[in-house]
C-alpha cells in the first residue's frame, strides 16, 4: 500500500508489499559476525602489489563476556592462500566489536574489470577456546577507480568508456517475483550486447543481482529507491511528489530513505562491480515547495554514503 512516509512514494513500478525473494533464517553461535558485518578494502593497490584490510563486526549475543581468536584468510579463485592475519581479542556480553585486520603485500594480484573480473575471498574464522564458532565469507576484488570532470572515468589506471543500461527487477508475467536464474539472463544478455555497466534502477535489487555484474565483469551503480515520476498530482497516489508535501511526514520519509540506502551499502560494499553509489533517480521531481529539503536529505544522504564507505564517490540519479 502506499505510504506517504515511505521511499519510493512514486514511480511507474509500483511495490505493492509482500515478500518476493528468498528469505533465509541464519542460525549462528551467540558470538558472530554481524548481519554483513565485513568491510573489505584495499589500502595499496597497485599492477604490482596490494595490501587488503578487512574490518569486521563482532556480536556476543551471549550473557557473559567472550575471548576469542579470529583469522582472516585471503584466497584466490583457485583456493590458494595469499595472506593470513590472525588476533587474540575479547568482546563483553551483549556488545558488538569491530577487529581489523591488514594484510602483508601481496604480488602481483589479478586485476578485477569487465575483461577480466578475477575474484577473491576473505574468509573469516571465529575460535573460542579452540572451538570454530562462525564461518563468514566475503567475496571482493582487486581494482580501483577515477572519476575526473575532464578525462572521463578510469579503471585501474585505465581510461574506459561507460557504456550502460539502467535495468529493473521486474519480468513480464512476474511482476517482481523473479527468479535468480531470470537475473542471470538479463545480465548476460546485457553482457552479451557490448554493455560494460549496468544502472541498478530505481531500487536496491536482489543481493544475487551484484553477484553475477562481480562474476561477468559488469561495472555496477546500485540506486537507492528516493524517486518519482513526472505530472504527480498530490499525495495518497503513486504519482505523488518524490518528497513529502506534508511536514508531519518528513522526518520519517528522510529515516526511510537513510535506511535503504545503509542496507544496500552495507550488502554490496565488498562487491568491485560496484563503481559508485546512487543516492535517487529524478528526485527534481518534486513539489516546488519542497524543492529544499529535497536537496537537503540528498546531501545527507552523500554524507551518509561516504561514512559508510569512503572508498567509493555518490551520484545523484
Amino acid at each position: 500500500l502506499w505510504d506517504a512516509q515511505l521511499a519510493p512514494r512514486a514511480g511507474e513500478h509500483v511495490f505493492s508489499g509482500g515478500i518476493y525473494r528468498d528469505v533465509y533464517l541464519t542460525i549462528t553461535d551467540p558470538l558472530h559476525v554481524a548481519w554483513n558485518g565485513t568491510f573489505v578494502t584495499t589500502p595499496v593497490l597497485t599492477e604490482e602489489k596490494a595490501t587488503v584490510n578487512v574490518e569486521t563486526s563482532i556480536e556476543n549475543k551471549g550473557s557473559s563476556a567472550a575471548n576469542f581468536k579470529i583469522k582472516t584468510v585471503i584466497v584466490d579463485a583457485n583456493n590458494k592462500q595469499m595472506a593470513e592475519m590472525i588476533s587474540d581479542e575479547s568482546i563483553a556480553a551483549g556488545a558488538t566489536k569491530t577487529v581489523n585486520h591488514l594484510s602483508g603485500e601481496i604480488n602481483n594480484p589479478a586485476l578485477w574489470s569487465p575483461d577480466a573480473p578475477n575474484l577473491y575471498q576473505a574468509r573469516t574464522y571465529i575460535y573460542e577456546n579452540d572451538l570454530l564458532v562462525d564461518h563468514f565469507e566475503s567475496t571482493f576484488g582487486f581494482r580501483w577507480t577515477e572519476w575526473t570532470a575532464d578525462k572521463g572515468f578510469f579503471l585501474n589506471g585505465k581510461h574506459l568508456y561507460i557504456e550502460g543500461v539502467n535495468v529493473h527487477q521486474d519480468h513480464a508475467g512476474w511482476g517482481d517475483a523473479i527468479t535468480k536464474a531470470g537475473v542471470y539472463r538479463d545480465l548476460k544478455l546485457m553482457k552479451d550486447a557490448g554493455f560494460n555497466t549496468i544502472r541498478g534502477s530505481h531500487y536496491p535489487h536482489h543481493p544475487y543481482f551484484t553477484e553475477v555484474c562481480d562474476e561477468l565483469g559488469l561495472m555496477f551503480l546500485p540506486e537507492n529507491c528516493v524517486w518519482g515520476i513526472g505530472g504527480f498530482v498530490d499525495d495518497g497516489y503513486w504519482n505523488s511528489s518524490t518528497y513529502p508535501i506534508h511536514e508531519e511526514d518528513m522526518e520519517a520519509y528522510n529515516k526511510s530513505a537513510a535506511k535503504t540506502l545503509e542496507d544496500l551499502i552495507l550488502i554490496n560494499r565488498n562487491s568491485p562491480s560496484v563503481i559508485a553509489w546512487s543516492m535517487s533517480n529524478e528526485p527534481f521531481f518534486s513539489a516546488n515547495e519542497v524543492m529544499e529539503p529535497m536537496k537537503k536529505l540528498l546531501s545527507e544522504l552523500v554524507e551518509l554514503s561516504h561514512k559508510l564507505d569512503p572508498s567509493r564517490s555518490a551520484m545523484i540519479g
